[in-house]
């Protein structure tokens, strides 16, 4: 199972926490995607899901009185343990601070260490350069269904997978795996802004 994106949301799909273990759209955008899809799922089936797929995602829901987490992964099997010690060790350190939350976020952020110990994540250079410059000569090398992502990078020098979404209509898992073929091929460098992975050239 590879673990994608770790969310902690409110009841009201206020999200209080969130890390991007690997390049993903921005939280806003999934969380809002989430809550929607979990009011229409309550409204018409009188539950909510625990599970949700879209655009190549799995996310995991699990409820816990005023708090919802979430876990973007690519299996289907629910990660039972994972859930499990997210839930554990956010209560745990940040349990008496919902019901007096006013809306600072920042107050969750040293969350970011635990979910590193429970996904075993290396914490690594935040910035890595393209080791090859993307020209026009590159511009021809590359497989043609990479083209006009090059050429969009090419003219805003920087860009989001949700950027990237919004530009070409194309899916979120569709723009993600585009914008991480050319960083595996070293035409596109990537760094994370404390949000979400941006790519640059």
């Amino acid at each position: 199972m590879e673990v994608y994106a770790v969310y902690v949301m409110l009841n009201d799909g206020t999200c209080i926490f969130d890390k991007a273990i690997r390049p993903m759209p921005e939280s806003a955008l999934i969380t809002a995607m989430i809550s929607a899809m979990q009011a229409f799922i309550k409204e018409v089936s009188g539950n909510y899901a625990q599970k949700l797929s879209t655009g190549g995602f799995v996310f995991h829901v699990d409820r816990v009185g005023k708090l919802i987490f979430v876990l973007a992964t690519s299996d289907d099997a629910r990660p039972e343990d994972e859930l499990s010690q997210l839930r554990t060790r956010f209560l745990h350190k940040h349990g008496s601070k919902i019901d007096v939350f006013r809306g600072v976020t920042d107050d969750f952020r040293d969350f970011d260490t635990d979910v590193n110990e429970i996904f075993d994540i290396k914490v690594q250079e935040r910035r890595v350069e393209p080791s090859q410059q993307l020209n026009s000569f590159a511009l021809l090398q590359i497989p043609k269904d990479l083209q006009n992502v090059a050429r969009i990078l090419v003219m805003k020098k920087e860009i989001t997978v949700g950027d990237l979404r919004a530009e070409t209509d194309q899916t979120i898992f569709q723009a993600r795996t585009q914008l991480e073929d050319l960083f595996s091929r070293g035409f596109v460098g990537r760094y994370h802004n404390g949000r979400v992975y941006v790519y640059f050239v």
